[in-house]
């Protein structure tokens, strides 16, 4: 067989092992006798690994991708995930799965099926947050506290009137209508970082582990939680001013709070 060859039956073979694969896992799982298929199909086409495991990575971000593409993780697709990675025998850092993105859409199909996420603690280490023996974290997501705050700034003010020139010699010039520049004083209200940390929430509050400011504010005492142009403005009942927090997204946060505010009013 020619070289010619051996590349036209190589690619023949990449093609019937993926394809095989695909098919295999449309109920998101391999038995035994796929396992030993998938093998035979290897041996037969004389495929290395690296070929065979770049197939694998491709078959399971197509899982992946089609698990996530309503945007929730139910338990059972959860489990779907988990059980596909280990069939496969890869290395979940090599593929397109995310964990911001597990986190996210695992806590949604939770709240979708009335449940509140149980997130692991460990994500408080980083902040230096201990919680209460008997505090159940439901999210926790980094996020900036912000403050409102006037910033002066001072500005040039130039004649912008009609003006003419007259030349009085070789170079110069005389500036009819020209005035002395002033200055102006402009006063803004700004919104400024007070503090960098996470933002949690638990079976208690929500709570927020910066290096400088901590709170926690108990459900009962919320007065109100809005998203604005801002961010996350959380009013604490008895205190006039809000927290604000901006986050990269707020979806979660938004829907945790909602559900235990219903809770709250049954």
């Amino acid at each position: 067989m020619g070289i010619f060859s051996r590349v036209i039956e190589r690619s023949k073979g990449v093609k019937f092992y993926s394809e095989t694969l695909d098919d295999f896992l449309e109920k998101r799982s391999l038995s035994e006798e796929q396992k030993i298929k998938l093998d035979e199909i290897k041996n037969e086409y004389k495929l290395d690994d690296k070929v065979v495991y770049s197939a694998k990575i491709s078959a399971f971000n197509k899982v992946w991708n089609n698990i996530i593409s309503d945007l929730t993780i139910s338990d059972d697709e959860h489990k779907e995930i988990e059980r596909v990675g280990t069939d496969l025998e890869i290395k979940l850092e090599d593929t397109q799965f995310d964990q911001e993105d597990f986190n996210k859409y695992r806590a949604l199909g939770m709240i979708q099926s009335g449940k509140l996420p149980n997130m692991d603690k460990s994500i408080c280490d980083s902040f230096g947050l201990i919680l209460k023996p008997d505090e159940q974290l439901y999210y926790g997501q980094a996020g900036v506290l912000r403050k409102l705050t006037t910033r002066t700034t001072v500005s040039r003010i130039n004649y912008s009137g009609l003006t003419a020139s007259i030349r009085i010699m070789k170079g110069v010039r005389y500036r009819i209508g020209s005035v002395k520049p002033g200055m102006q004083k402009v006063t803004q209200e700004v919104l400024a970082i007070d503090d960098k940390g996470l933002l949690y929430l638990t079976n208690i509050g929500i709570g927020f582990a910066g290096a400088k400011k901590r709170f926690v504010i108990r459900y009962e005492q919320l007065a109100s939680v809005q998203l604005t142009e801002n961010g996350l403005t959380i009013f604490k009942s008895g205190k006039e001013t809000p927290y604000i927090i901006t986050m990269n997204d707020y979806e979660v946060i938004l829907a945790i709070i909602s559900f235990k505010l219903n809770e709250e009013e049954k």
